[in-house]
């Protein structure tokens, strides 16, 4: 009851100009101007801080993951479901990726190469080996 009386109070008189609500809302909103209109310097400061508490301030976000796994796990679930078609993507390329190191990987094998060899090491380009994995994929 008292705290709606309050707020009943704060809606039709304002909030009174000494309160620490006021002093704080202010605050931050003048801080947030200053930021905006020196952006550089404000840069500035903050790498400045950042270099000289690096190891301090590594260290707590360090803790702050350990402690919020959770959250962090759902933050990552929610950005992956979120971009299901890229994912998808990520996908299909590291997919490629190991195909095409697998033929390369074969076709060395087959060439017998090796490092102690004297003679020059020609390898085949990547556009014949994608040819093959196309190729590959088709049959």
């Amino acid at each position: 009851m008292r705290t709606l009386r309050k707020a009943m109070k704060h809606l039709f008189n304002g909030l009174p100009k000494g309160s620490k609500i006021y002093s704080k809302d202010y605050y931050r909103l003048k801080m947030r101007e200053w930021r905006l209109n020196h952006r550089e310097e404000d840069l500035k400061a903050k790498r400045k801080y950042y270099l000289k508490n690096k190891e301090l301030l590594n260290q707590k976000d360090k803790i702050r993951r350990q402690g919020n796994h959770g959250r962090y796990n759902q933050k990552n679930t929610n950005w992956r479901r979120n971009n299901h078609e890229m994912m998808k993507t990520y996908g299909i390329i590291q997919h490629y990726r190991s195909k095409q190191k697998a033929l390369a990987l074969h076709y060395l094998r087959n060439e017998e190469y090796s490092p102690s060899t004297p003679k020059n090491f020609h390898s085949v380009s990547t556009n014949s080996l994608s040819y093959l994995l196309r190729k590959a994929i088709i049959l």
